[in-house]
């Protein structure tokens, strides 16, 4: 079996990394951030477990919504600074604008959406969606005809 480079296994196209050094990423129009943060979800016999990394935000600037089949899990948040040295007459101001937003499909058959909890502790956003308990299926009684 031989090797095949990674880029041309499912598409000729240059990847990012190809003429990273030879081109100006920030004026380049192709070039798009992904303002997407990284998710794990967890799955345990009681509960579905989203985690967003979200180091150094505040928690009272997110937002969770679920809207029949769809969690929307934002944050946004704008700052203002401004520094001033009469001395040299020097200012510098600025805005920071920083913000995110994901989506998830949620099977509302098996998540009991009205249990829905969110924490945010050590950088990560922990969201709970607890199943619907299962009722136990009681066996098959006997009943001796008399």
């Amino acid at each position: 079996m031989g090797l095949i480079k990674f880029k041309h296994a499912f598409r000729n196209e240059p990847t990012f990394f190809d003429d990273f050094f030879s081109r100006d990423t920030f004026r380049n129009p192709e070039f798009n951030f992904n303002k997407s943060v990284p998710v794990n979800i967890k799955e345990t016999d009681k509960l579905f477990e989203i985690e967003v990394l979200a180091p150094g935000l505040k928690k009272e600037n997110f937002n969770i919504e679920i809207n029949q089949d769809d969690l929307a899990i934002s944050y946004s948040e704008e700052t203002e600074k401004e520094e001033r040295d009469e001395t040299t007459k020097f200012v510098r101001k600025e805005f920071t604008y920083n913000s995110f937003e994901r989506h998830f499909t949620v099977n509302e058959k098996l998540v009991d959406v009205e249990n829905l909890e969110a924490k945010y502790e050590q950088g990560i956003l922990h969201i709970s969606l607890p199943k619907f308990q299962k009722e136990e299926k009681k066996e098959a009684k006997k009943v001796a005809v008399k």
